[in-house]
């Protein structure tokens, strides 16, 4: 039990609580990140051995997750009453702690974890910026959920571990936060008035408040599988790549390690049984036939079995495994089809992690400025994140669908939302819009001179 001088009895027993919840959660967190990092080989079973020093390893689960990830893709933040970032100074606050870029990987993390965690923070450090926003994987934070309120009543984050055991860490609660670090305990008061800690979930339940792992269980096994087929695979092409003889009627010890070895394991004795009187003499014989090279088509059928299960695990098509009986390029309907659950996915991803991002561009906002989170601006309760049309739509069909749109509401093409639906380049999106804003004022201008003139006249 870890206990620190000055640390309130309610905190202390908090604290230990969750060390053990975090590290409860460590081996099957670090399994699957080491299935993400093509760090997990196979190599427990005999044929392995056998086989020296070959580890098979398979970058499926990577590859589902880095999928869906891909099309989960942030691009800022709007306000809906009109207002801008700017107003409120966001635009600089998320661009100071590099935001955006953090939350691609809190949402990677969350994939592989099922949970990331968002963390907003003041700093009196001059070379840092006034508000951070960062991000702790599940390996290294947990918290306590409140199921009524739908936030973390408390959150534990490991800075440092040693020998098990967390080293450093810091324990946010919604009075403040206590900091343990070089063996000295700090507290840091906020007026937030609630845990400044937002957690990324993928996939929440109400019995799952943490969601679920994009690595599941049946992905691990079928990973596991595949792997098992192609260390089959590998030792049938080694054993039988020398085309093997079979010797009947000699022994191992007489074949030896003479002229007769051509490969490993190429020639194989099979001595004669023994017949008749021990002392009458036996007669030799000795016939060679040829080990017919085994076939490779088991294994590749398995391994595309294997491939297709995984697939629909995944919810992402098989081709993007590297295996596929396409001849031809797919129409567009085709390849939206196929895509169709990984499009639900992304969205379904985007919507739960919005909620999360939106309360912690708050929470840092209120940090910022000193305040209780109830005493936000209700024009920043408009606050909704903007991400990229899973869909992955060309520029054409964004462009088509916009005109469609535009020809039923009137107006619609002189505002920055018009931007938006083109599916731009988010730098270009940016300076389009900057121009229609010049475009629209020099208008604006032009007119209230025509006025003035029309008076003076």
């Amino acid at each position: 039990m870890i206990k620190i001088t000055g640390l309130p009895v309610d905190e202390t027993v908090t604290l230990n609580a969750l060390v053990e919840q975090v590290k409860a959660k460590q081996p099957r967190n670090e399994l699957r990140s080491a299935m993400m990092d093509h760090k997990r080989t196979f190599e427990n079973w005999p044929l392995v051995q056998e086989m020296g020093d070959l580890k098979a390893v398979i970058g499926w689960p990577a590859k589902g997750v880095e999928t869906l990830a891909r099309r989960c893709r942030l691009e800022g933040f709007t306000l809906s009453g009109g207002e801008s970032l700017e107003d409120f100074g966001l635009d600089t606050m998320l661009e100071e702690t590099q935001y955006l870029r953090r939350a691609k990987m809190g949402a990677l993390n969350s994939l592989v974890h099922s949970v990331s965690f968002e963390v907003a923070t003041t700093s009196d450090n001059p070379n840092e910026p006034e508000v951070l926003i960062t991000h702790v994987s599940a390996l290294n934070g947990t918290g306590t959920w409140n199921g009524r309120l739908g936030r973390l009543d408390d959150f534990l984050s490991v800075t440092e571990w040693d020998r098990g055991e967390p080293k450093e860490w810091a324990l946010y609660m919604p009075a403040g936060t206590w900091v343990y670090q070089n063996k000295t305990l700090d507290f840091q008061e906020h007026g937030l008035g609630r845990v400044p800690v937002e957690p990324l979930i993928y996939k929440p339940r109400l019995d799952r408040p943490f969601g679920q792992s994009r690595i599941t269980r049946s992905v691990i096994f079928l990973t596991r599988s595949a792997a098992r087929v192609i260390v089959r695979s590998e030792a049938t092409a080694d054993l039988f790549s020398a085309g093997g003889l079979l010797a009947l009627g000699l022994s191992a010890e007489q074949i030896g390690e003479g002229s007769w070895r051509q490969g490993i394991g190429s020639v194989i004795g099979i001595p004669d049984a023994d017949q008749g009187p021990a002392d009458a003499p036996q007669l030799a014989r000795v016939a060679i036939e040829k080990i017919q090279q085994a076939s490779q088509e088991p294994h590749v059928a398995q391994l595309k079995a294997w491939a297709q299960l995984f697939s629909g695990e995944m919810s992402i098509p098989i081709s993007s495994l590297g295996i596929s009986s396409e001849a031809n390029p797919t129409s567009a309907e085709s390849y939206a089809a196929s895509r169709e659950d990984l499009i639900a996915e992304a969205e379904d991803a985007n919507e739960e992690w919005g909620a999360a991002r939106r309360r912690s561009v708050l929470n840092a906002y209120a940090l910022r400025e000193d305040i209780a989170h109830t005493d936000i601006p209700i024009e920043l309760l408009g606050l909704r994140q903007k991400v990229r049309d899973p869909r992955h739509m060309s520029q054409a069909a964004s462009a088509d669908a916009f005109v469609k749109v535009a020809s039923v509401i009137p107006g619609l093409a002189e505002t920055d939302t018009a931007v938006d639906m083109l599916g731009l380049d988010p730098a270009l999106a940016e300076r389009l819009k900057g121009d229609l804003r010049r475009n629209r004022s020099s208008s604006m201008l032009n007119a209230l001179a025509g006025v003035a003139d029309g008076i003076d006249g």
